[in-house]
């Protein structure tokens, strides 16, 4: 079973943001992917809300992404080949701004 999350909207973003690199897609692209506008998809992307249940339509129909996943983590029910991705570690590197990037 999945962690309890303490910021619902922030791990949806985070979770997205992962997506998008592994999917290997550009920000416009996976805005166009969710029906979503950029700045949409950014402000979903930054943790300021999580994005609708239908906006993920798409994600799961082309790439096999799970509502499960995105909401709360659970790999269970992706293509192999993503689940794999998600289990190697993330490099986190700091930035000039203080601020901690994800290379």
């Amino acid at each position: 079973m999945p962690k309890k999350e303490t910021n619902f909207a922030g791990a949806v973003g985070a979770r997205l943001v992962r997506l998008q690199e592994i999917l290997g897609l550009t920000q416009a692209a996976l805005a166009e992917l969710m029906e979503m506008s950029p700045q949409a998809l950014a402000n979903a992307q930054s943790g300021s809300n999580a994005p609708k249940p239908w906006k993920l339509r798409r994600l799961h129909d082309e790439h096999g992404i799970t509502s499960d996943f995105v909401y709360f983590g659970d790999v269970k029910g992706l293509p192999q080949w993503i689940a794999k991705e998600l289990a190697k570690p993330v490099a986190v590197v700091p930035t000039t701004k203080g601020r901690k990037k994800v290379a």
